[in-house]
């Protein structure tokens, strides 16, 4: 057997294999040997003719078998070989054949995408410091207090006040469309500031058992839901149940209440540190985001186009799963949102691309600066997540290994370890003391980090 490899710009290898008419021969022998066991032969049982009667009634049926043996021995004996190293098993077909010459076989496989990496430490950033003020402990507090707050039923023919909670059946659809046949049951409370502005009047003043149809007009910007933005929708509301919502006082009996501290002052200062350090590693996990995509922008990369449309397809199907909508082809979907296939087309595969990049990416730098994660290290990882679930480390890490999910945690450890080592790489200037509503603007993108 001989191989020959080519390396094309684009991280591929072209590889010729070329078996010798003997090398066939011994394929073409186990190809007998397992059609032997199922081959009909007149005057045997089936499984019990000798194998040169197999081969003489089978004569070259069972090339493509015959084939498959060669390059698959042939593959345990020259693939770890190759260089570049492939990236996965690649498909080969078949070239040339003649059972008296041998046989040749190509491929194009893909070679692990090559990264050359930029200066880590030229990239800056500036640091926040999350001090939650009195008003945000406050604004905290007023949040606990209303998930504590106690349902009073409200009486058929009641009238609906803000505060109220209300459970309903309704159904919606854009002005001048039929409604729906069937209704949504959901629950909506009167006077919540995420309400859309306006919509609170629709409701307010209708009697528990009562229907009312209406139509309500979105703002033009509307984030919570940007396709409803400026669009009128009819409504058909029934309140099928309302409540008086009372709430605790805030005090030391509303903080032991809540989570056993000792009064009031006790746990705002639980708060302030939960808060604190809450906010400080979201805006850490942006600051990431900013720094991978700096890097990402300044790096040099070589990736597979068949890797490319892939991942292009896996985040677009993704997209579904994880909205739970009905998949729709992609040509549909782009004349549901007024692009063309191109355009489509386009947006996922740099999506995917970005995907790729920034795990590549990762990767290299976790090559580079040869950061891994012992087995001890992961050892003692799974110990402390197995006694989160009350399992046994055993038991943890043997329903791990049966759902093929230990080796994801373990890259998921590598990753962590990779994020670390960059944050603390990074240029940083002296951290930004900020309040929580400025955090908040700057998670939401109403401040640039």
């Amino acid at each position: 057997m001989e191989y020959s490899t080519k390396k094309n710009k684009n991280a591929t290898v072209d590889l010729t294999v070329h078996f010798t008419a003997e090398e066939l021969e011994q394929g073409f022998q186990k190809a007998y040997e397992k059609a032997r066991h199922k081959a009909k032969v007149p005057g045997f049982r089936v499984g019990k003719a000798p194998l040169k009667t197999v081969e003489k009634l089978l004569g070259d049926s069972v090339a493509e078998d015959a084939i498959n043996f060669s390059l698959n021995e042939g593959i345990i004996e020259f693939f770890p070989k190759l260089d570049p190293k492939p990236f996965r098993m690649p498909k080969f077909n078949v070239d040339t054949f003649d059972r008296t010459k041998g046989f040749t076989a190509k491929t194009v496989y893909l070679t692990y995408p090559e990264v050359t990496l930029p200066k880590i430490k030229k990239v800056k950033i500036e640091p926040y410091q999350v001090t939650p003020s009195s008003a945000d402990i406050q604004k905290e507090l007023e949040a606990i207090q209303k998930n504590m707050g106690r349902n009073v039923l409200k009486e058929e023919g009641e009238v609906l006040q803000t505060g109220n909670l209300i459970e309903m059946s309704y159904k919606f659809s854009l002005e001048g469309s039929d409604l729906p046949a069937e209704s949504t049951n959901g629950k909506y409370q009167i006077g919540d500031e995420r309400n859309p502005q306006g919509f609170d009047e629709n409701i307010l003043g209708m009697k528990v058992g009562e229907t009312k149809t209406f139509l309500y007009t979105y703002p033009s910007e509307f984030p919570i839901s940007p396709e409803s933005a400026g669009k009128t929708y009819q409504y058909e509301i029934t309140c099928t149940a309302a409540y008086n919502v009372n709430y605790p006082a805030i005090d030391d009996d509303f903080a032991s209440e809540y989570d056993g501290s000792e009064n009031l002052e006790t746990l705002k200062s639980k708060l302030q540190e939960s808060l604190a350090k809450s906010s400080t590693e979201e805006l850490k996990k942006k600051s990431m985001t900013e720094i991978y995509n700096k890097l990402i922008d300044d790096a040099k990369f070589i990736i597979p186009d068949e890797l490319i449309a892939e991942e292009a397809e896996f985040v677009y199907q993704t997209m579904f799963e994880q909205y739970k909508i009905p998949f729709i082809s992609m040509e549909d979907y782009a004349k549901s949102t007024n692009s063309s296939i191109e355009e489509t087309k386009e947006k996922f595969t740099s999506m995917g691309l970005k995907r790729l990049q920034g795990y590549f990416l990762r990767q290299k730098i976790a090559e580079e600066e040869k950061l891994s994660v012992p087995e001890e290290e992961l050892k003692q990882k799974l110990e402390d997540v197995a006694k989160v679930y009350g399992q046994t480390y055993e038991a943890f890490l043997q329903s791990l290994q049966k759902d093929g999910r230990l080796g994801t945690i373990q890259e998921n450890i590598l990753m962590e370890k990779v994020d670390n080592f960059v944050y603390e790489s990074v240029e940083k200037k002296n951290p930004k003391v900020i309040n929580l509503e400025e955090a908040s603007k700057i998670l939401n993108g109403e401040k640039q980090v």
